[in-house]
Formats: C-alpha cells, sequence, structure tokens
C-alpha cells in the first residue's frame, strides 16, 4: 500500500511522495478501521452465543409446553372418568 506523505520535498531525485510513511490522519484512520473490525468480531461472537442461549432455551420452553399439555390431558381424562 503507497501512502502519500505529509511534506513535499526532494533530494537528488529522491522524492519524499516515494516513501510510505502515512500521515496522522491515515494512522488515525487506519486504527480506527482495526477497532471497527475487531468491535465487529466481538459483535459476532456474542451474536452466536445470544443465538445458541435462544436456540436452547426453546428446545426448553417447547418441552414445558409438551408437558403442560400432557398434563392437562391426563387432568382432563381423569375428570372425564371420574365423572361417569
Amino acid at each position: 500500500m503507497i501512502m502519500a506523505s505529509a511534506g513535499s520535498f526532494s533530494y537528488g531525485g529522491f522524492h519524499a511522495s516515494d516513501l510510505d510513511i502515512p500521515i496522522d490522519n491515515k494512522l488515525l484512520a487506519m486504527e480506527l478501521h482495526v477497532k471497527m473490525e475487531n468491535m465487529r468480531n466481538d459483535f459476532t461472537l456474542k451474536l452466536v452465543e445470544i443465538r445458541d442461549q435462544m436456540t436452547v432455551m426453546q428446545k426448553r420452553f417447547n418441552f414445558s409446553v409438551w408437558i403442560l399439555i400432557l398434563g392437562v390431558g391426563a387432568a382432563l381424562s381423569w375428570v372425564y372418568r371420574s365423572s361417569k
């Protein structure tokens, strides 16, 4: 990657613009870019963790609903049989 330098001078055919020295703004931009990528990666990991937790909770909820349905069915069956 070739970046512009802060100054412009030449000495014996060598130009400062040929140097790969980033100016302060470019350094700041690169640092921010790295921070943003790290934040995105952290956010993605958190989303995966939350998705996994939601999957486990959904399975537990589904199991609880089936237990409730079976319990209500058994109670209704018992009430029906005892009313005869």
